[in-house]
């Protein structure tokens, strides 16, 4: 495959259905190599499975995106394996519908932690990735 991202290396969080299945698709189809993140590691499996079988390029990532080490392992890694990184999409959410006043603290943490601090964590991993390698 080539196209408008050949030889580019990208992460897309959340990227085992939906709209990040959807943009790690369209990165693969214009020539990115694309780490596909997800919570559920089969998700991302089949997300992976059906870039390769369009003739893509594209490796599973299952993990967390709150947690922060995790997401900055899966960013250098990445970039250490395919000498480059140039591009975060930060997809993966989580939300649970419920009444304002019955939100638990761990439901709170759980929201936030993915929708803030999994932005900031892949964000500043990217940012480190694409000093050491000079972009």
């Amino acid at each position: 495959m080539s196209g408008k991202l050949e030889g580019r290396v990208a992460l897309v969080t959340g990227a085992g259905n939906g709209i990040g299945r959807a943009i790690a698709q369209a990165f693969a189809a214009e020539g990115a190599i694309v780490g596909v993140n997800d919570f559920k590691g089969e998700a991302a499996h089949s997300t992976v499975a059906a870039i390769e079988a369009a003739g893509g390029r594209a490796e599973t990532l299952p993990g967390d995106a709150s947690d922060r080490e995790a997401v900055r392992a899966m960013v250098l890694g990445l970039a250490e394996r395919h000498g480059r990184f140039d591009i975060v999409v930060n997809n993966a959410a989580w939300v649970r519908y419920e009444p304002i006043e019955g939100i638990s603290q761990k439901t709170y943490d759980r929201m936030t932690g993915i929708g803030f601090g999994g932005i900031v964590w892949s964000i500043q991993a990217a940012a480190e990735a694409m000093t050491k390698g000079g972009s």
